[in-house]
Order: C-alpha cells, then sequence, then structure tokens
C-alpha cells in the first residue's frame, strides 16, 4: 500500500521519469503528431465532457465506443517508441494556499496545502501495429493528487482481447475534523486498495481473482460517559483488513455458472486513554487519574459464493445466488485506572477479558421472470437470510480500596447465543401499454425472527412482519425525453426497535430531455416519509415518532463539439426534512430537530478558445439556510462559496501550461461560538505539463 511518504517520494521520482519519456522520443516521432493535435484535444475534451454529463446506458456504449476510437486513432497519430506508441498527459504542479480563518475547519472541508503535486496524470501505450504476440492490446497508468492532497490515487489497467483483464487502484484520503466546541475530532488516513483479474482459459470459460485491502490509522478524540460523568479520551486507531479470492465463470449461450471463495482477514488494535487528570462534566464530583484501555480483535471470514443464470424456452428467465461465510473472531480486553468514587475514596481498578464469537451467514436468493407476449412481463423472487451467533466471554475484574485496603474481585464466564432469519417473496408485474411506454406494479412480503439468549436468562423471541407494494410508469420517446415516475409503501407490524419505521411512504419522479443537439436536461423529486405509532420511550410519550424528507433537483448540460468547443453544466438541489425526534446529549434535552433545509447550486463552464488555448470557469456555490438543529424555530444560516478559473495554453510539441484560481469561502452568519470557524481561502495552482 502507498504511505505518506511513498507518495511524497513519487512526486519527486514522477517529473523525472516524465523528462526521461520526453527525451526517449525520437523528436521525429514527438512532431508526428503536431498538425493533429488540436483535433485530438477536441476529442479528449468530448470526452471530458462526457465523464461529466450524466448517462444512461446508451450513452455509456458511446463512451465506449469513442475511447475505442480515441485509442485507435491515438496509436496512428502520436508519439511512436521502442514498438509502441504512447499518448496521454503528464502534469507536475506547484500549489500555493492563502488562508484568512479557520485552519481546522479548512482542513475538514479541503485539506489542500502547499507544495508539489502530480495531478491529473494518466498514460495509455498500445502496439505500433497489429502484432498478435504483442502481450497487451491497451496498457493505461495513471495518478492524480500524489504528494500530499487530501485524496491521492494511482493505479494501472491492462487488457488484451479475450484473453485477460487486469485492474490495480490504491487510493489514500485524509480525514480530519477538528471544529471549535465539538468535544470529538479526529486526524486519520485511510488507504485502500483493489486489484481485480480476468483470465479467458477457454472461450466460454473465465478465470477471476480479487485482492481488497484496507487500512485506516492515526488518532481521534472522543468523550465516555462512565458513571454519569463524561471524560475525554484520546482513543488511537490502528485497523487493517484483507480479501483474498478467487473464482470461475462459465458462459455458454444465455447461460451462466459462476463460483468464487474469498478469505477475510480484519485486525482492529484498539484503545483509549486519558491524557492525565480529568475531572468529570456531570453533577458528582468524580474524576480520573488516569484510564486505559486495550481490545485487539481479530476476525477471520471464509466466504463461499455461488450462482447461476439461464433463459429456457426463449421466454423464461430463472437466476439464483447463494452465499455462506463462517466468521470467527477473537479479542483481548483489559483495563486499568485509577480514580475516586463518589464517597470520595480513592479506588485503582483491573479487568481483563478473553473473548471469542463464532457467527454463520447464509444468503440466498432465486428469481423468474416469465414474458408470455411482447407487452406483459412476470417476475417472482424469493429471498432468505440467516444468522447464527454464538459467543463466549471469560473475564476477570478487580476493586482496591486503598484507605480501607479492601480488594473486591470478580469472575465470570458469559455465554450468549442470537439467530436471526428473515424470508421475502417478491411480485411483480409490467406491461408496456404502448411501444415507448409501460407501467409496472410489484408487492412483497417478508418475516423476520430472532431469538437471542444468554445464560441464566430466559431465551427472548420476537417477530416482526412486514408488506410492501410499488406501482408506477416509464415512458421514453427513443433519446429525446423519457421518464419515470413511482410509489411506494411498507408497513411493518412490531418493529424490533422501538425507533424503526412502522410505515414508509416513497414518491420518486425521474425526468430526462435532450431537446437539441448538445443539450441534456434531467430533473428527480423524492419524498420519503416514515412514522413509528410506538411513540419515543426516551420522553415518556405516545406520540407517534415521524420523520419526512423531500428532496429535489435539476440539471441542464450543454457540450459541444469542434475547436471552439464548449460544455456547460448548472444545477440546482434542494433537501428539506422534518422530525420530531430531540438531540439529547448527556442528558440534556436540547430541543426538538424538526426543520432543516439545505439547498446547493452549481455551474460548471469549460470553454476551448481555439487550438492552443482552453478556458474553463467553474462556479459551483453551495448555500445551507435554516438548519435548525438546535430549536424549531431557530435558524443557523450558513454559506459556502467555491469558484474556480482555470486556463490551459499549449505550446509547440506538446508541452502546455495549466493556471487556476481558486477563491473559498465559509461563513457561520449567527453569533454562536461556531463562528470562530469561519475561514476564507485563495488556492492557486501552477502546472506544467506534456500532451502527447
Amino acid at each position: 500500500m502507498l504511505t505518506r511518504a511513498t507518495g511524497r517520494l513519487l512526486a519527486l521520482i514522477v517529473p523525472a521519469l516524465v523528462i526521461l519519456v520526453v527525451l526517449a522520443v525520437p523528436a521525429g516521432a514527438r512532431a508526428e503528431g503536431v498538425q493533429e493535435k488540436n483535433e485530438v484535444a477536441a476529442v479528449e475534451e468530448k470526452e471530458e465532457g462526457n465523464k461529466a454529463t450524466p448517462a444512461d446506458e446508451a450513452d455509456l456504449e458511446e463512451t465506449k465506443a469513442a475511447q475505442i476510437a480515441a485509442d485507435a486513432f491515438a496509436a496512428e497519430e502520436r508519439s511512436t517508441f521502442g514498438g509502441f506508441r504512447a499518448y496521454g498527459d503528464l502534469q507536475i504542479a506547484y500549489r500555493s494556499v492563502d488562508l484568512d480563518g479557520s485552519d481546522g475547519r479548512f482542513r475538514k472541508d479541503y485539506g489542500l496545502d502547499d507544495g508539489v503535486r502530480v495531478l491529473n496524470s494518466r498514460v495509455t501505450f498500445v502496439p505500433a501495429g497489429a502484432d498478435p504476440a504483442s502481450w497487451f492490446d491497451r496498457i493505461e497508468l495513471f495518478a492524480d493528487g500524489l504528494g500530499g492532497d487530501k485524496y491521492e490515487t494511482w493505479g494501472i489497467r491492462a487488457n488484451k482481447t479475450r484473453s485477460y483483464r487486469f485492474s490495480f487502484r490504491t487510493r489514500e484520503v485524509d480525514y480530519f475534523w477538528n471544529v471549535t466546541g465539538d468535544p470529538h475530532s479526529w486526524d486519520l488516513t485511510r488507504r485502500n486498495s483493489d486489484a481485480d483479474l480476468t483470465v479467458n482459459l477457454t472461450e466460454k470459460l473465465e478465470l477471476t481473482g480479487t485482492y481488497r485491502g484496507f487500512r485506516q490509522a492515526d488518532a481521534r478524540q472522543t468523550t465516555r460517559l462512565i458513571s454519569g460523568d463524561v471524560f475525554p479520551f484520546d482513543e488511537p486507531l490502528d485497523q487493517s483488513g484483507s480479501t483474498w479470492g478467487g473464482g470461475l465463470r462459465w458462459r455458454s449461450g444465455t447461460t451462466l455458472l459462476f463460483a468464487s471463495q474469498d478469505f477475510h482477514s480484519f485486525t482492529d488494535n484498539g484503545g483509549f486513554g486519558t491524557r492525565g487528570l480529568n475531572t468529570g462534566v456531570g453533577a458528582s464530583e468524580a474524576f480520573l487519574s488516569f484510564l486505559e484501555q486495550r481490545e485487539i480483535r481479530e476476525m477471520k471470514a471464509p466466504t463461499t459464493r455461488g450462482g447461476f443464470q439461464t433463459q429456457i424456452a426463449g421466454h423464461v428467465w430463472l437466476s439464483g445466488d447463494i452465499l455462506y461465510s463462517k466468521q470467527e473472531l477473537d479479542f483481548t480486553f483489559r483495563s486499568s485506572a485509577e480514580s475516586n468514587d463518589f464517597r470520595d475514596r480513592p479506588v485503582q481498578l483491573e479487568a481483563d477479558a478473553l473473548g471469542e464469537v463464532n457467527r454463520e451467514i447464509l444468503h440466498g436468493n432465486v428469481r423468474a421472470v416469465w414474458r408470455p407476449g411482447d407487452r406483459l412481463s412476470l417476475s417472482g423472487e424469493y429471498r432468505r437470510r440467516s444468522w447464527d451467533q454464538s459467543g463466549t466471554r471469560d473475564g476477570t475484574s478487580a476493586e482496591t480500596f486503598t484507605t480501607d485496603d479492601i480488594t473486591r474481585t470478580q469472575s465470570d464466564i458469559t455465554d450468549s447465543a442470537y439467530e436471526v432469519t428473515i424470508d421475502q417473496f417478491v411480485f411483480g408485474a409490467e406491461w408496456a401499454v404502448i411501444d415507448s411506454g409501460a407501467l409496472f406494479g410489484e408487492i412483497g412480503t417478508g418475516t423476520r425472527k430472532q431469538t437471542f439468549g444468554t445464560d441464566g436468562f430466559t431465551d427472548i423471541d420476537s417477530q416482526t412482519d412486514a408488506t410492501s407494494y410499488k406501482v408506477g410508469g416509464r415512458f421514453r420517446s427513443g433519446r429525446v425525453f423519457d421518464a419515470e415516475a413511482s410509489y411506494e409503501r411498507g408497513d411493518i407490524d412490531n418493529p424490533f426497535t422501538r425507533l424503526a419505521p412502522g410505515t414508509a411512504d416513497s414518491i420518486n419522479v425521474k425526468l430526462r430531455a435532450r431537446p437539441g443537439t448538445g443539450w441534456q436536461i434531467s430533473g428527480t423529486y423524492r419524498l420519503w416519509d416514515t412514522e413509528n405509532d410506538s411513540g419515543d420511550p426516551k420522553l415518556d410519550s405516545t406520540d407517534p415518532v415521524q420523520l419526512r424528507t423531500e428532496n429535489w433537483g435539476l440539471n441542464v448540460a450543454y457540450g459541444g463539439t469542434g475547436e471552439r468547443g464548449r460544455w456547460a453544466y448548472a444545477g440546482y438541489t434542494r433537501l428539506k426534512y422534518d422530525s420530531n425526534v430531540p438531540i439529547r446529549f448527556v442528558g440534556v434535552d436540547f430541543g426538538d430537530y424538526q426543520e432543516g433545509i439545505a439547498e446547493y447550486a452549481s455551474t460548471d463552464d469549460i470553454y476551448s478558445v481555439g487550438g492552443e488555448y482552453r478556458l474553463s470557469v467553474s462556479s459551483p456555490l453551495t448555500l445551507y439556510g435554516r438548519l435548525s438543529y438546535v430549536n424549531s424555530d431557530g435558524t443557523v444560516p450558513l454559506t459556502y462559496y467555491d469558484t474556480e478559473i482555470g486556463i490551459r495554453y499549449l505550446l509547440e510539441m506538446g508541452v502546455f501550461l495549466d493556471a487556476q484560481g481558486r477563491f473559498v469561502k465559509y461563513a457561520d452568519d449567527t453569533e454562536l461560538p461556531s463562528t470562530v470557524d469561519d475561514y476564507t481561502g485563495t488556492i492557486l495552482t501552477l502546472g506544467l505539463g506534456y500532451r502527447f
């Protein structure tokens, strides 16, 4: 996995490699593509527009076709060396950040800093000719943000038609939170690595391999409630995990069979402790001289998957899959503390425990689709989910009161068991009323049974029943207009938690139109309304617990082509929510979290002035208003601006200069103490790149 030091080292090595690549390409070969650079730039400009514009399946196929065409064009017209043709962008940039205000809030939002970076770099190699002996048809190297950005990524993709496909990508993300007045903070680094390989053993049989790696480390500060008092703690994190797996996939005609075996592992070296003497914030006089707690968890989970898809008699489709996983979790716990109890007696606390948890998980799914005619489709599906868990904890604890010279010890072995079984049936139908439109409906029913038991107590059994239905319609007129609307309702009898919804209603609407060449307009609307008639036991209230959210958005995009191509986007999204569930912290009621509105508006415009210039203007504007998280009639107006202007100038021989200026602002317009988190920042980035 890529470490922070490795990322900074790559930021120094990559520029040297860029220079070597440029020098390695013969001058005549580099000049080969100069006359066509404007047209190629227009093709790549169009590709960027396709990425930024929402696409349906047809758009995705067009994008793939455009990529293949661009590869073929580049192989003919771009730089040649070593028997391969190469094309792409390499860019080294220096960023300068001028910040006025809260550094912590800025790090949370952006995490940008001064320094050298590798940005938006991609190199693709293809064989210079149609050589069947070549070991790849296309190989791509990519990197972005290397050198210390909040988001860093790099990887490789390679393939050879009818032989193999391979991809590897690693990502590093910094999570930071240190807002004034909040007792919780963290400064974490998370890294993920993914690798996928598919090998064509025969025309019908494929071998697959996967790898997933995860690591999260560094520190955070949190609070814990101990005997009615809240104490701040440092809580270092060190978590890692990996998954290795392989499988087979066989396809013949309309039949597909697949099976795989994965091996998961996870380790958590957790713990927390005080930073010296700590007093509580409750009503008592308790304090901690120190407290240290360590818990190590290790889990292993082999997982087996299998499934099939097939077509019978030309109008019946069957599919199914199954998953079985056996998880083994071992943990070691140790705690040590010194404090004063409620009688102000010094006391020492020691606790140790060993334990294990064994869990078996089984997921199964079978689906059938029958199309008796050209306009009618019927479907049915059965799902089974089950968990069977057992655990044992063997622990000892001791309390020593130094003033009274008394030690109390306790040992216990606790066994527990937990079983859950979920069965669901779903039936659906779709009727194509007209060639371009259809009505659809779905009805479902499900049961959840669970049993929980502990040594010395009677097992607790419960059952939850649920029913749901969904109706809607869709319409599509070629590539000019398409729309879909649906209404869904779910009813849950005896929810397994008091705050789980008893009823849930949802309305969804999606619209998309292409009124002319290059234009695309899309809109969405969603209403989600839930209610639980059991009331909130924390409030000693029988009033129904309610939550209602409403979300709608409108987006307009235009993508032009040619030497003076232009791509523009504008969008607006509004989210409104209502809830009668109060916010509580350390037993204090802060009022109702009843109403809030979040608004987000953005525009993005990229304009190619000519073959040698590219001017881009990005002006996303975010507004948050009436966020009532303290009182139902209070307001917290927040404003958030982010505007960026960039220009790129293409020099001869593929070299380009790239400059970007970005203005960001966060402002809390209330008189609350959080106004100290306001900031205004100017971010300047100057890059030198090579397009070949």
